[in-house]
């Protein structure tokens, strides 16, 4: 089975694509897929493409049918929880951790200026992680970026 490189297209046996008319080459190979933004070969298995960066559909666990409101609203309940309905589960993790620590944290006193940070962050990257995978962009399961932690 042969693909169009533009589109992505099945185009069977066709020199040219009949749904953008790009010529098709003849030789990839069955464990392939086509991007679905620049039409690049990549590998069936690849949750991002390597030429574009564009995440690919369907691939990864972060599904973009995702409410957003839905995530922010369950990280104003329990912090963390936003994440793991994103499929974001160590950011979740982290994050009640953290919400954990800053309670017995109260105690000290510091815990009170503590939770609430950890709480603004949490719902603020419930948000913004949602609002990303619903636009289909890929979304790292890392705190900071992995800088701090």
């Amino acid at each position: 089975m042969a693909f169009c490189p533009s589109c992505g297209s099945e185009v069977g046996n066709a020199k040219f694509c009949q749904n953008c008319g790009s010529a098709i080459e003849q030789n990839s190979s069955p464990n392939s897929k086509f991007c679905s933004n620049c039409g690049s070969e990549i590998d069936y298995r690849a949750e991002i493409c390597p030429k574009c960066g564009v995440r690919q559909v369907g691939v990864s666990s972060q599904s973009s049918e995702k409410n957003v409101w839905v995530a922010v609203l369950l990280s104003i309940l329990i912090v963390g929880l936003g994440q793991f309905y994103l499929g974001l589960p160590k950011k979740g993790a982290l994050l009640l951790i953290l919400t954990i620590i800053s309670w017995i944290l109260i105690a000290f006193v510091i815990g009170i200026i503590l939770y609430p940070l950890i709480l603004i962050y949490g719902i603020y990257d419930a948000y913004t992680s949602a609002v990303a995978i619903s636009e289909g962009k890929y979304v790292e399961d890392e705190l900071f970026g992995g800088k701090f932690i």
